[in-house]
């Protein structure tokens, strides 16, 4: 069964990290790739703020009886095939998961360019997660 209050709390948490992404957005490039502290928040911001994406797929799919997803990256494909999200969007934001991966166990270097580059985009990625999130929540659950 899903829990709106959980999801609405992980929606929550997802914002709190968005403006602080939103806020690392207005630095400049020189300024990010010169400074570890820099990338070490912008890091663990991305980290947390896509951690939060795959609880809510995983928490809507699995409590929605709505599929079994076996990883990350299929939870968040799994909003698009059940119309959660918009199945572009969906298959956009998967990729998220691989991103996450790298940060979390640093399965090689952390490109700093790359983490940069995500980071002028995620933030409007992760608006339109919680707005599609919010409408689903609205019209599919607690009826």
């Amino acid at each position: 069964m899903v829990d709106p209050q959980a999801v609405h709390a992980l929606l929550q948490t997802l914002s709190e990290y968005t403006e602080d992404l939103r806020a690392y957005q207005q630095l400049r490039r020189d300024e990010v790739l010169a400074d570890c502290n820099y990338q070490s928040m912008i890091c663990y911001a991305m980290q947390t703020a896509i951690q939060c994406v795959i609880d809510i797929a995983n928490h809507l799919l699995i409590g929605g009886d709505l599929d079994q997803p076996t990883d990350s990256r299929s939870a968040i494909l799994g909003l698009g095939r059940h119309d959660i999200l918009p199945q572009d969007f969906a298959q956009e934001l998967a990729g998220m998961s691989g991103l996450r991966n790298v940060i979390v166990h640093r399965y090689m270097t952390v490109d700093d360019e790359l983490i940069y580059r995500f980071l002028q985009r995620c933030v409007a990625d992760f608006e339109t997660f919680s707005q599609h999130i919010v409408v689903y929540l609205q019209a599919n659950v607690g009826k």
